[in-house]
């Protein structure tokens, strides 16, 4: 528990008052999306010190929204963390590939689709190196040259299924200057011996 000394609602509302007038409000940080609508409706974006939970049925979106939105932020220089329970980091590389084809790509021939969506399979099963593919067709080395422009401030991390608060609070400590810590997702975070929610 904290050991500050607590304040009244009228000592909070002077003080609050006082920053705003003399200009040194202590505002959050705030980190857009890259989705304009999502950043309208959340006045600029996720912002610092705030849980947000994303929710949605299994294999809606969530993950390639979530990792979207933290390779925007990345781009941005923003440092952010991406912890997840479920995919490995091959696999979570080859959704973020998939992004930056879908970014640079030209529009495909039937066949030369196939060829690219075989690759990135590929990479996330761990049958082919990124590297050795890359040169194989200018889509990829395109793909593989955005990946290069944030990849130094977007860290993957395969959490286990013994990973609670703790880890993750050690993980949001890694972040040099603030960040964003993406949890992905909340109902694997162990709490004590057990995940949030057990899945029986």
């Amino acid at each position: 528990m904290s050991t500050a000394r607590p304040r009244s609602l009228t000592q909070v509302v002077r003080r609050l008052d006082a920053a705003a007038r003399n200009g040194d409000a202590d505002r959050p940080a705030v980190f857009p999306t890259g989705f304009a609508v999502l950043d309208h409706v959340l006045e600029g974006g996720l912002r610092a010190g705030d849980l947000t939970l994303v929710g949605g049925a299994p294999g809606v979106g969530k993950t390639v929204a979530t990792l979207q939105w933290a390779r925007h932020m990345a781009m941005r220089d923003t440092e952010v963390v991406y912890a997840c329970y479920e995919h490995g980091e091959r696999s979570l590389l080859a959704r973020l590939l998939q992004l930056e084809l879908g970014e640079t790509a030209e529009r495909p021939s039937p066949e030369n689709g196939a060829w690219l969506r075989r690759a990135v399979r590929a990479v996330g099963r761990g049958d082919a190196a990124l590297q050795d593919i890359v040169a194989e067709h200018p889509d990829l080395e395109a793909a593989f040259e955005r990946l290069g422009r944030y990849g130094d401030r977007l860290h993957l991390v395969r959490a286990s299924a013994g990973d609670g608060l703790p880890e993750l609070h050690d993980l949001a400590a890694t972040i040099d200057g603030g960040g964003v810590l993406f949890v992905d997702y909340l109902q694997k975070v162990a709490v004590g011996d057990a995940s949030l929610r057990d899945e029986d």
